[in-house]
């Protein structure tokens, strides 16, 4: 006997021998489980395995020892990914608890688990200020960081500002508010953080 499903109305049967009509839910509820299940979207194809992608959220390191460490990144929604990236692990891992944003190729990427090789990062610092990616350098008992990207020199102020003195020719993440280079003279800093990287390369 062969039996039709059409995907509109319910399904006809023909009355039992006992003369009731047979039930049709064991039928309806598989039928909607598989149309579903195939209308179900699928990942948006730029965070698929081997696709770059960039994510924001919170740097969190977990283990005790760097043997041991392992890098988490916790967007604001919730969702956890795992990011590894020999080159970036010790900056990383003097950024801990604060927000970044990093672009990598996606590992892995699916409802348990989702992994991210790191090929840049940013530090993403607090509303209405910057940051900067620099090198420390003190000249007459002033403090500048040099930032990395353009060689461009900003003045650093207040007490974190002056605190750097002690860091000459180290990498740092600084951030607060700024103001640009203009007219020939440095831009200036009022710091609210910094980040001893390490020393510069």
């Amino acid at each position: 006997m062969e039996i039709r499903m059409p995907l509109r109305g319910r399904i006809p049967c023909r009355r039992s021998k006992s003369g009731r009509r047979p039930r049709t839910l064991g039928i309806y509820s598989p039928v909607l489980f598989v149309l579903s299940a195939a209308c179900a979207p699928a990942p948006p194809s730029s965070i698929l395995p081997g696709n770059d992608f960039t994510v924001e959220g919170r740097i969190i390191i977990d283990g005790p020892s760097p043997f041991d460490r392992r890098f988490r990144l916790e967007e604001s929604d919730g969702r956890v990914w795992i990011v590894s990236g020999p080159r970036f692990e010790s900056d990383l891992s003097m950024l801990d608890g604060n927000d970044v944003s990093v672009t990598g190729r996606v590992i892995r990427m699916d409802s348990s688990l989702r992994v991210m090789e790191i090929r840049e990062y940013r530090l993403l610092p607090g509303e209405g200020m910057a940051a900067l990616h620099g090198v420390v350098s003190v000249e007459d008992s002033t403090v500048f960081v040099n930032r990395l990207s353009d060689a461009k020199k900003f003045g650093m102020e207040g007490s974190l500002g002056k605190a750097l003195i002690a860091f000459d020719r180290s990498r740092v993440w600084v951030w607060g508010e700024s103001k640009s280079p203009a007219g020939g003279k440095p831009g200036r800093m009022t710091v609210r953080g910094y980040a001893i990287l390490g020393p510069a390369e």
